[in-house]
């Protein structure tokens, strides 16, 4: 077949103008089975029912109504027009309104036919979503499945409006863990209950950032210039007109004479934001937290890295509110922008920062109207007076962070050997330099897009570099350690602190030279031995609210337990894995998050979670965070971390805990589900996540005993076991173990399994360990000892033997 197909068919997929098409003849292959009839014999089979064809064809009779398609082809009841069109968010507002009404068959301009120019399918996104009436609709299909229930209801509900009582919603399911899980279970998708909407009026710091706001507002009234050539630069920022964070100094005397003689105009602006809301604002004195949030306003001010702007500059730091849209944005432009107006420019797709980092990176494709717009550089243009500005430097001041692959660790006050370029090991866990490195970033203030743009088939955009999101927190300043009565290992700190979004280019960091065009800014460079005026990641910080949950040190030796992901060695020499704990600290954070959002009455996109490595002397080096989704935080998790919430917070833990382990879903979720730790927001994390493990994990910390069984672990080796000849099952007062006799060496070697986050190590060997280590050894079974870690036993099988085979021909 390949041999006929020659370069019609690339891939399995048919190219058309490889193709030509010939009518049939006079005889027809007819199935069997189901009566398709067949124009030509092909491979032998039925298309529809596989069916073998008769070797020998029939004679055609012509009749139509023998063949439904010959029917209505020659009666003309198929034939129907089926123009389409884009509509997204990157769509020219007045050619978005133009498609829409053509859509709806009005035809608004002088020159449209309705013939050629009436459209009858719109692509479209979540533009579409909500708030839009686009007519009579009586399909909508989806091509993958929606995040939520929310969002599945609003797509559909579409369609069926107006005089079309009848619709038909049509959901295409992609092969992905999301897809799959609501593909089984559609009721979850149309059925779940509706959560009711809720209003929060009790976060303190929400209510800190809006007063400052309008306190700074009235206070920099009086310096405005009437003539704003003449008078300093307050800018026109959308956070306030409060002028360059380094002219703060000149203005600083005046702004806090006008606090300290205008109390009762601060109070009346303080009562009205306090009004309707709990006791714990109420509660607050306006002029008070004024003088407190100023101190905070000159150390944000002297900051050497940060927006020039004062507003900005105090927004991004969480003291004034954070107007996402107009400053998080960035914009990817085809060409440069003649008119100010509007803005964004129709010739521009935009996207929220934390998005474009990856899907504007240089060599990333980003879809528009069919064409596929690749981006080739970074670039700074703002509108200014009658017409564009490009300015020369589109990238705000490098920073250097180092960061950890296996923690998370992230140290923005890295120092680097000036010789190697090496941050050293991780000082959260220990990893070598090829997992801790040192990253120069900047923010980009905006892309710019290649002059040619190639045709959109379908196929999935091409070098959509991904980003990675870490948390950094100086955990003994901006997020103390909370107090709690319970004597257990759990520890919780919360507070503020930033997330770090970066684009390494997969390491390999991105190339750029500067351009002495009309563009100005940098282009990329493709060629590797090109000389670079600049090479760093491309990133940027978010701060928020944050809530930690960790353990008082690495290891408990009393317990024999450890709460650490750094790498070391059994007693026997045998590598102790990380996995399992890491996976196990994954788990837990995805467990606060999911029982967070009902004990807040929030929805689970509200909070973002995983976990954080730390070098603070204040905790275990690791632990899993809670942080708002929102720039600067809503206060969620710093009001689930402080002392009169957190014991309420630990216990609605527990309960969700205890529902999982309800019959139905213990029995029917072996690792993780859309019932327990997974959503649309974490698939990335779906490999990772066990409910059981995060149980476990939030058993130990509690204090209490560590559930192990050994019919599970059991399980394990027997499937080895029956894998392997060389491999004798035993079964000892202390537990199921597994002889394994090297065919270089000759002398068994005893591999047990552990739970994670058991240890078994020279500084802390935990009892039950012990115990099957000593019966193993007196009972001259082995003279070696291998733990398996029962998690990455379970996943990821063949990577344990292959150590187990090393230890035990290890002389």
């Amino acid at each position: 077949m390949l041999g006929v197909w020659k370069d019609a068919v690339v891939d399995y997929v048919i190219k058309p103008e490889k193709v030509a098409l010939r009518p049939g003849g006079s005889k027809t292959w007819t199935c069997r089975s189901c009566h398709r009839p067949h124009l030509h014999p092909g491979a032998g089979l039925c298309t529809k029912c596989l069916t073998p064809l008769p070797a020998e064809p029939q004679q055609y009779n012509g009749v139509l109504e023998d063949d439904y398609y010959a029917w209505k082809a020659a009666h003309r009841t198929g034939d129907f027009a089926l123009r389409t069109a884009e509509l997204t968010g990157q769509t020219d507002r007045l050619e978005a309104q133009r498609r829409q009404s053509l859509f709806q068959d009005v035809f608004l301009g002088d020159d449209d036919v309705p013939q050629t120019d009436s459209l009858e399918l719109l692509s479209v996104t979540t533009t579409m979503e909500a708030g839009v009436d686009i007519g009579p609709l009586n399909t909508v299909i989806m091509a993958n499945m929606p995040p939520t229930r929310f969002n599945y209801q609003q797509r559909v509900g579409r369609a069926g409006r107006r005089n079309s009582p009848v619709a038909l919603a049509l959901t295409v399911c992609r092969g992905r863990s999301h897809d799959e899980h609501y593909f089984a279970r559609p009721e979850a998708i149309t059925n779940d209950p509706t959560p009711p909407p809720y209003l929060v009026l009790g976060m303190a710091s929400v209510f800190r950032r809006v007063l400052l706001a309008e306190v700074l507002r009235q206070a920099f009234e009086p310096l405005q210039s009437g003539n704003r050539r003449k008078g300093p630069d307050m800018t026109s920022n959308v956070h306030g007109q409060f002028g360059l964070a380094a002219d703060w100094p000149v203005h600083r005397e005046a702004v806090r004479r006008w606090i300290s003689e205008q109390p009762d105009r601060i109070r009346a602006a303080g009562s009205a934001l306090q009004a309707m809301t709990s006791q714990n604002i109420t509660a607050i004195d306006p002029v008070a937290a004024v003088d407190e949030l100023l101190d905070q306003v000159d150390e944000v001010a002297a900051r050497t890295v940060g927006h020039p702007e004062l507003s900005q500059r105090l927004a991004e730091a969480g003291l004034l509110p954070m107007f996402g849209f107009p400053t998080r944005s960035r914009q990817l432009y085809r060409s440069i922008p003649q008119k100010t107006f509007p803005w964004p420019p129709a010739d521009s797709v935009n996207r929220d920062l934390a998005v474009a980092l990856s899907k504007f990176a240089p060599g990333s494709e980003t879809p528009q109207d069919g064409r596929l717009l690749r981006s080739n550089g970074v670039v700074s243009l703002v509108p200014s007076g009658r017409g564009v500005k490009a300015a020369e430097d589109p990238f705000g001041p490098e920073q250097l962070v180092a960061m950890c692959r296996i923690c998370s660790h992230v140290d923005p006050r890295a120092v680097v050997d000036p010789e190697t370029g090496s941050a050293g090991v991780c000082p959260a866990c220990d990893a070598e330099s090829k997992y801790y490195k040192a990253v120069p970033f900047r923010e980009p203030a905006g892309f710019r897009a290649a002059r040619e743009a190639r045709d959109y088939g379908g196929y999935r955009e091409m070098g959509s570099n991904a980003t990675s999101a870490r948390t950094a927190t100086d955990l003994e300043k901006t997020a103390p350690r909370i107090h709690r009565a319970a004597d257990d290992w759990l520890v919780v700190h919360t507070g503020s602190g930033d997330r770090y979004i970066v684009n390494t280019n997969a390491g390999k960091l991105f190339r750029f030279a500067k351009n002495t065009g009309s563009w100005r800014g940098y282009l990329a460079l493709d060629n590797p031995k090109a000389e670079a005026d600049l090479e760093i990641a491309l990133g940027a910080t978010q701060h928020t609210d944050m809530l930690f949950v960790g353990a008082k040190a690495a290891l408990d030796a009393s317990r024999g337990l450890r709460f650490d992901i750094s790498k070391s060695r059994q007693i026997d020499g045998f590598p102790e894995a990380y996995h399992g704990r890491r996976a196990a600290w994954y788990s837990l954070a995805a467990l606060l998050r999911r029982a967070a959002a009902p004990h807040l009455d929030v929805q689970p996109e509200e909070l973002l979670s995983g976990i954080h490595g730390s070098d603070a002397p204040v905790a275990a080096p690791v632990m899993a965070y809670l942080a708002d989704s929102l720039d600067n935080g809503a206060g969620f998790s710093t009001h689930l971390g402080s002392e009169g919430h957190i014991e309420e917070f630990l216990k609605a833990v527990d309960h969700y805990v205890q529902d999982l382990e309800a019959g139905h879903h213990a029995l029917n979720c072996r690792s993780s589900c859309y019932a327990c730790l997974r959503d649309y927001s974490n698939m990335r994390l779906h490999p990772l996540y066990d409910w059981r493990l995060a149980r476990d994990l939030t058993d130990a910390l509690r204090g209490r005993k560590l559930r192990i069984d050994p019919e599970e672990h059991g399980v394990l080796l027997k499937g080895w076991a029956d894998e392997e000849p060389n491999v004798m099952l035993k079964e000892t007062a202390a537990g199921p173990v597994a002889l394994f006799t090297s065919d270089f060496t000759g002398e068994p070697v005893a591999v047990a399994v552990k739970h994670p986050l058991e240890s078994v190590t020279e500084e802390c060997g935990n009892e039950r360990l012990q115990a099957l280590r000593h019966e193993v050894r007196t009972g001259g079974l082995a003279g070696k000892v291998a733990f398996a870690d029962s998690y990455s036993l379970d996943r990821t099988p063949a990577a344990v033997i292959e150590q187990v085979h090393t230890f035990a021909e290890e002389l």
